[in-house]
């Protein structure tokens, strides 16, 4: 059988595919048929994924450089001088050495990077390379939740009543996700997009919010303000599930409400009308971007109130819900590629945890936070002296 199952690299969605392989080339990729994500689709990326293998662009033989030049080596010959270099500047300091980790790795291939620098450099200084978004969504729902990933889940979006799409385009960027949310809004779903673009989601949307640029916080408030005022939200689910309830309560109520049109663009009673849809509708999701055009982390803590208040967290077909660009960006901050975070997202700022790590992997792990990499490498006073790139084009 030349056809082997996996998962599409491309983004964060992870549909199932199979790829052709024959004379060890890989040729050709199929959907799979049963995948729970997927379901027999891929989008057009999927269905080409496979191109990326075949480029005659990629390396297939180490090369170091010579004369100024870069020549083919052995593996053996490469691996001995990577190990040199990274001795010889992580012995002068730890400040010297950094490591640039990558969301298309393995979690085993991340797991082992981290613990590379922390074991045996000494080195905290990791970054995953990715934008500030992801990283945003998952403090928010980890200091929220306890929980630093996406709440809902990609196999009841159909079943969701409301859906809020906050300043992504969802049918481009992930577009089988988008599909789901798409069969939601066909089944009776009421389907709100928030966006200063006219997105194709946005077309396809019941409600279109197009707001003017820069004022989602303000759009989140309005919604949030509308739903208290209109006794809309889940009284219960607040008062027992949640805490600092005065403190967001304080934010909303101080906006005025004859400046919520001119500064975002829509009028009070759209967004009244949009609360009452969220607070009667007996399950809800929210959708926003976390890579390239992540939201910060205000905004996220805003959207996670917001669903709070609404009671729409921690039930079914519920979630706030934060969708990557890349396709393993979660697994790599959870593997703790990250210059303050180890594995299992736990914060060096605990002392105890490096010590933890210290004793699993016989080796002494620094306990305070490095420096982020892309900081070393725009600061003109950086001591970096050698970086270890892995599994990207930078």
């Amino acid at each position: 059988m030349s056809q082997k199952p996996g998962v599409c690299t491309f983004c964060g969605t992870g549909c199932g595919h199979f790829i052709d392989v024959q004379d060890n080339k890989v040729l050709k990729v199929f959907p799979s048929q049963n995948h729970p994500i997927g379901k027999g689709r891929l989008c057009v990326r999927g269905w080409n994924i496979h191109e990326l293998i075949n480029t005659p662009e990629r390396i297939t033989t180490p090369m170091i450089r010579k004369d100024g030049k870069l020549v083919p080596a052995s593996y053996d010959e490469a691996v001995a001088l990577v190990v040199e270099k990274l001795k010889k500047y992580g012995a002068e300091s730890p400040a010297s050495v950094a490591f640039l980790g990558s969301p298309r790795s393995t979690n085993e291939e991340s797991y082992l990077f981290q613990k590379l620098a922390r074991a045996a450099l000494k080195s905290n200084n990791i970054s995953l390379d990715s934008e500030s978004g992801h990283r945003n969504s998952l403090n928010v729902l980890n200091a929220g939740t306890g929980m630093p990933g996406m709440l809902g889940s990609v196999e009841e979006i159909r079943k969701t009543e409301f859906i809020l799409v906050v300043g992504i385009d969802i049918t481009k960027q992930n577009p089988i996700i988008g599909s789901e949310i798409h069969y939601a809004a066909r089944a009776g779903a009421r389907l709100v997009t928030m966006d200063s673009r006219r997105s194709q989601v946005a077309k396809l949307s019941n409600d279109y919010l197009q707001i003017k640029p820069g004022t989602k916080k303000l759009a989140l408030l309005a919604i949030a303000k509308a739903m208290y005022a209109e006794g809309a939200y889940d009284r219960d689910f607040v008062a027992a599930g949640t805490q600092g309830f005065d403190d967001f309560k304080r934010a909303f109520e101080a906006l005025p409400e004859n400046e919520i049109v001119a500064r975002t663009g829509i009028a009070y009673d759209t967004f009244k009308e949009i609360a009452r849809a969220l607070g009667k509708a007996k399950s809800a999701m929210v959708f926003f971007a976390s890579g390239i055009s992540g939201l910060d982390e205000s905004t996220i803590g805003y959207i996670f109130n917001l669903y709070l208040l609404a009671g729409k967290v921690g039930k079914e077909a519920c979630g706030v819900n934060p969708i990557a660009g890349l396709n393993n960006l979660q697994g790599g901050y959870d593997m703790g590629v990250a210059p303050d975070l180890l594995t299992g997202f736990q914060s060096l700022a605990d002392g105890a945890v490096a010590k933890k790590f210290s004793a699993a992997w016989g080796a002494d792990v620094p306990s305070a936070a490095g420096a982020p990499v892309y900081g070393m490498l725009s600061d003109p006073a950086s001591k970096l002296k050698a970086l270890m790139v892995v599994d990207h084009d930078e």
